[in-house]
């Protein structure tokens, strides 16, 4: 890519619908070029062609858990579109179930897309702005589900939350921002965006 040309760019996952996909919205009519990201092909297509009104966006769709995929969309966020300076995970399951029977594979798979999908997201966004030396924002959200006595999603959201910042907070021009909870307004997190 012409480094004339490059544009700034954001990668959402879990953007397919709800809270995401308006995030991408203002993203794209603030002139950031976005990788909107949903494990539903579909899902993902129509979302991208729904933010393409409000501006620039490329439908990505794959699973946020698999850190494969994670490499590859920050590559090609970087490769094809332009310096990223954004990477916001929204991406996260719920498989309710009892503590004391609680199957191995709902676990390892709630694990796999909350805790490991989001963390290595963030590594490898950070590494790709460090590359670009123009530092960048990482953002992280969670649902009301954090705030129930439920197992396992609310613990492994709420110790990464805690963690990140501290982790990334060494890390010069790179800004680790936990949004906070979905109970409040979609207007709250969308102007922490915008306006940063």
């Amino acid at each position: 890519m012409n480094t004339t040309d490059k544009r700034k760019v954001a990668i959402v996952t879990g953007a397919g619908q709800g809270i995401g996909l308006r995030i991408c919205e203002m993203l794209a009519a603030s002139g950031k070029h976005v990788l909107l990201n949903d494990i539903n092909p579909e899902l993902c297509q129509l979302a991208a062609t729904k933010v393409s009104l409000h501006g620039t966006c490329t439908a990505m769709p794959g699973d946020a858990g698999d850190t494969g995929f994670i490499k590859e969309m920050v590559e090609q966020a970087a490769t094809d579109f332009g310096d990223l300076e954004i990477a916001m995970s929204i991406a996260g399951i719920t498989l309710f179930g009892a503590f004391n029977n609680y199957p191995v594979a709902d676990f390892d798979r709630v694990m796999q897309v909350n805790l490991r999908g989001t963390f290595y997201l963030a590594q490898a966004a950070s590494n790709q702005m460090i590359k670009q030396g123009k530092g960048g924002s990482l953002l992280f959200t969670s649902s009301v589900v954090v705030l129930v006595e439920t197992f396992p999603r609310g613990g492994s959201v709420a110790l990464l939350f805690k963690k990140s910042s501290s982790l990334l907070s060494p890390i010069k021009g790179i800004k680790s921002v936990n949004l906070g909870l979905t109970m409040f307004p979609e207007e709250s997190f969308v102007c922490g965006i915008r306006n940063r």
